[in-house]
């Protein structure tokens, strides 16, 4: 999934998803990598940082997700792996649970950063028919995005396997119970960016406290229902 990626850039920035730098062709406009025509969910993560001990001012770093796939409940789809996907879902219909997992590489933090504010950033790329309340959790296994695109390819992660050869202690996924943040999605809530401050949980990664397995978004209330809440919806679909 991060091969197919659609970033919007400010203007007069220059953008590095960690494969490819490039500047925005219309300032304020939207890059896309590869160029592909459809409209792709995006994940980045933004974190201000300080070198410790150190008097200088702090700096931004902005990083594309290294791993982003979704996993789908359901008596049909839960062998299914969604890492090469065309989109990223979150929420419930009549019939299944889907649930994020994103991932981002920290590996080019300096030694000893400290970690002031991160906030996780997703896009949402059409005007919303369902509602309801997005949660991030710390993922607590690891899992592999897999390349399958709503296959049962037998890699890569889905809602009963982790994609390394075991399966979840869950269904679904491992990850903390309570909501680090929150994003409430209501019908009609049209394109634009969700931002969900994980600061914690950057700091956990960066100083080794939280072994980094990502986050997972998924809804508050998972109660399936037709088109109520968010995925099948229009939710960064």
């Amino acid at each position: 999934m991060r091969d197919r990626v659609m970033r919007r850039c400010r203007k007069g920035s220059i953008v590095s998803d960690g494969f490819h730098s490039a500047r925005p062709i219309n300032p304020g406009g939207f890059l896309l990598k590869r160029l592909f025509a459809i409209l792709l969910p995006v994940a980045v993560l933004s974190a201000a940082i300080a070198a410790s001990a150190s008097a200088r001012p702090a700096s931004t770093i902005t990083l594309s997700a290294s791993k982003a796939t979704f996993v789908m409940s359901g008596s049909t789809k839960a062998c299914a792996n969604w890492g090469h996907y065309y989109v990223f879902h979150v929420g419930t219909n009549a019939n299944s649970v889907r649930r994020g997992l994103v991932q981002f590489d920290l590996s080019s933090l300096p030694a000893n950063t400290r970690i002031l504010s991160a906030t996780l950033s997703v896009y949402e790329t059409i005007t919303l028919r369902g509602s309801g309340v997005v949660g991030a959790h710390l993922v607590t296994t690891p899992w592999v995005e897999g390349g399958g695109s709503n296959t049962c390819v037998g890699s890569g992660a889905t809602w009963l396997q982790t994609g390394l050869g075991n399966p979840w202690l869950q269904p679904g996924g491992d990850f903390t119970a309570p909501d680090q943040a929150t994003v409430t999605k209501s019908a009609g809530n049209t394109p634009g960016w969700d931002s969900f401050d994980i600061t914690p949980f950057v700091q956990g990664w960066a100083s080794g406290a939280y072994q980094n397995d990502g986050v997972t978004l998924k809804l508050d209330n998972e109660t399936l229902s037709p088109c109520t809440t968010i995925t099948n919806c229009n939710y960064w679909a």
